[in-house]
């Protein structure tokens, strides 16, 4: 384990103090869950955030109603699906250090009626569940990755992002028009708004030219493909995108920020910055890998196999009503000891074959919808001197730096990496996945009629695009 997961572990168990539901302030939510961070001045305390899982209204709150039990799988299951599968695959040093914290019904009932005013409408429907017994405490990665006077001279760069990459899947045609671009012609039925140019094979591809072509159509119509936060941890609007990355720059390079008026100051500043890191990091290329490997037979195929193996009489009926049963531990290990990328997979020809190959595609799934994560921050009062961050000094996974600089055709650069002879500004930087939680196997025929709709809508438009 990394010495950045235990510099996190030390500060449990937190103290009762930052357990106050009025030092908690409300960041934002997904369909899932509601994301608090702390407003702590207690050191222990600073800089982090509360996972919180949310249910339907009518089931978390319903006066006089006594609550059922949950049956979806907790935080547990899920932390262990992340350590056990997910970062194996693609590297301890891009998870996000997290840990149960146990709670109580009283303290998330404060919690949900303080936060309520500070959601949006539209999420109403649902409420924090007061029905669980742990929360996941984590670290928030919009604010300082630092913590400690010993660190008190470092100050948070005013711009985070993220961004969620799709894949190919690959199967008829799909084997020529990625998934994420089939679905964004789908996604314009229910929008004003014409279909994003934007295609993820881009920024896979590894290319300069074809990753500044993907950060500029996602500058365009970032839709929640591209997220810009400030370093309190609120989402930028598209509007003040240019402003917050201006406002970043000059703290480093003011004298040349003149130099980008009359073009666009996300392409000029921003772009170099994330392609540099994009391609120094292995992030994106791990994500393809097993994206690819672990989806072979898509889920089209893996429904088919299904449907062919259910149609059988051959003594075989109870294994096979058992396919879809929810994964153990175990199960996941045991599909883990089974992937080799050098293998070409085979076709499932018994029940086991086919149980690994449909868990295969649940930690696929999960890979095609988890979001990269890059912060970045800089150091305005000595920047040019200070020593790079280490591991053991940061309680985040994948620290490092750049010197960025402008060169003689007036264009910014960033070199990865650099020693100390290295002309340029510092700029540091940390990378993190997230959103990989298990997608639940009870799930399946949702997710096949879902790539069904999607394929069917592209075809009926008669457009043909090719991703590379």
């Amino acid at each position: 384990m990394l010495d950045s997961v235990a510099a996190f572990q030390a500060r449990l168990p937190l103290p009762a103090t930052c357990l106050a539901p009025e030092l908690w302030r409300y960041k934002n939510e997904g369909n899932a869950n509601i994301i608090l961070t702390s407003t702590s001045g207690d050191p222990r305390c600073r800089g982090l955030a509360l996972r919180i899982r949310k249910c339907d209204v009518e089931t978390g709150t319903t006066p006089g109603k006594t609550k059922a039990p949950r049956t979806t799988p907790g935080y547990a299951e899920e932390l262990d699906y992340i350590h056990q599968v997910i970062a194996p695959l693609l590297g301890i040093e891009y998870m996000v250090p997290m840990h149960l914290l146990p709670v109580t019904p009283s303290f998330l009932t404060a919690l949900d009626r303080r936060i309520q005013s500070d959601r949006p409408e539209a999420r109403w429907h649902k409420c924090i569940d007061t029905r669980q017994e742990h929360v996941v405490i984590t670290v928030d990665l919009t604010g300082h990755p630092y913590s400690g006077a010993a660190h008190s001279d470092f100050s948070p760069g005013p711009a985070t992002f993220s961004v969620e990459i799709k894949w190919l899947s690959p199967r008829s045609v799909k084997r020529t028009t990625c998934r994420f671009c089939m679905k964004k012609y789908r996604d314009v039925d229910s929008s004003t708004d014409p279909p994003s140019s934007f295609c993820p094979m881009d920024l896979y591809s590894g290319s300069p030219a074809r990753m500044e072509s993907a950060f500029e159509a996602l500058y365009t119509q970032p839709r929640n493909n591209l997220l810009l936060f400030r370093s309190d941890g609120s989402v930028m609007p598209r509007s003040a995108w240019e402003d917050l990355v201006h406002q970043f720059f000059e703290r480093i390079i003011p004298v040349h920020t003149t130099l980008v008026s009359s073009s666009s100051i996300l392409d000029t500043l921003l772009t170099p910055l994330l392609i540099t890191i994009l391609q120094q990091e292995p992030v994106l290329q791990r994500l393809s890998r097993w994206q690819q490997y672990l989806d072979t037979w898509d889920v089209e195929g893996l429904v088919a196999l299904l449907s062919d193996f259910r149609s059988r009489d051959d003594g075989t009926k109870p294994a096979v009503n058992n396919l879809l049963d929810p994964p153990t531990a175990e199960e996941w290990a045991e599909v883990l000891a089974t992937i080799d990328p050098e293998t070409r997979p085979s076709l499932p020809r018994t029940t086991r074959e086919l149980r690994h190959a449909v868990l295969k595609h649940l930690i696929s799934a999960t890979l095609k919808d988890c979001s990269v994560f890059i912060s970045l921050w800089v150091n305005p009062a000595s920047h040019r001197t200070v020593p790079a961050p280490t591991l053991d000094e940061t309680e985040v996974g994948r620290t490092g730096f750049l010197k960025v600089r402008w060169n003689d055709r007036g264009y910014l650069e960033a070199e990865p990496n650099p020693d100390e002879t290295t002309t340029g500004t510092r700029v540091f930087y940390t990378v993190h996945l997230i959103d990989l939680d298990p997608k639940p196997i009870k799930n399946l025929a949702k997710y096949y009629a879902n790539d069904q709709a999607i394929v069917a809508n592209y075809l009926s438009r008669n457009i043909r695009k090719y991703c590379e």
